[in-house]
């Protein structure tokens, strides 16, 4: 997975796509990260929000995030938000704001006993450790 905002841009151009699931501690409670708004900006392109919901899934409640295992044989729901551009003369940080509002909001809607738990490990942020 690259490291830096550059290595993600080249990635995206080569490919022409990203999928972005947050790995780090920093990412998780549905907190969107300055680098990957400020990315998506310079390159123009599109954020789609996702949601996973797993609808037989173990919780292992005593973890920091509580980490989620689908059972076997079980179905995943997935729920996406309509596509989001950075609009004219919008600052970073709106945009990103935004979609993470939107990320919060659809979790809200379709898995909500789980949206409440993210809510209280959420906390603002604006800068990512070793991105631009």
């Amino acid at each position: 997975m690259p490291l830096n905002v550059k290595e993600e841009e080249r990635e995206i151009r080569e490919q022409g796509h990203r999928f972005d699931q947050p790995l780090d501690l920093e990412e998780l409670g549905r907190v969107v990260g300055v680098g990957e708004a400020h990315l998506v900006g310079e390159l123009r392109a599109a954020v789609l929000d996702l949601v996973t919901v797993p609808r037989r899934r173990w919780i292992l409640e005593r973890t920091w995030d509580r980490f989620q295992i689908p059972k076997p044989f079980s179905r995943i729901d997935l729920y996406f938000a309509d596509p989001l551009f950075p609009r004219e003369d919008e600052e970073i940080e709106e945009f990103r704001r935004r979609i993470e509002v939107t990320l919060n909001d659809l979790e809200q809607i379709h898995d909500a006993a789980e949206a409440v738990f993210a809510r209280l490990v959420a906390r603002p942020r604006t800068r990512h450790p070793g991105r631009a």
